[in-house]
């Protein structure tokens, strides 16, 4: 479990009664159900990811989207007066 020997997880499991003594319990039943949100909340957060990739995936093979040529738009000319230098 966790890679811990027995002796270890003996250890643990005495600290545990000693610091949560009647309420262990309690406490252990607290700790799985967020245990579980979270497991539920990083799968969420996997399977939206993977559709996003998808998504992108079939974007890039989509020959559709190759074809559009980006043509760049034509400079603004400025719309301030030009500097000139005065007359002598």
């Amino acid at each position: 479990m966790f890679g811990m020997g027995m002796f270890e997880v003996m250890v643990v499991g005495a600290v545990a009664v000693l610091l949560f003594g009647k309420q262990l319990p309690s406490v252990a039943r607290n700790f799985g159900r967020t245990y579980f949100q979270f497991k539920e909340g990083l799968d969420e957060v996997q399977r939206e990811m993977r559709q996003v990739g998808d998504t992108v995936q079939s974007s890039i093979k989509d020959p559709i989207q190759h074809s559009i040529e980006y043509e760049p738009e034509e400079p603004e000319q400025p719309s301030a007066p030009r500097f000139e230098l005065p007359e002598d």
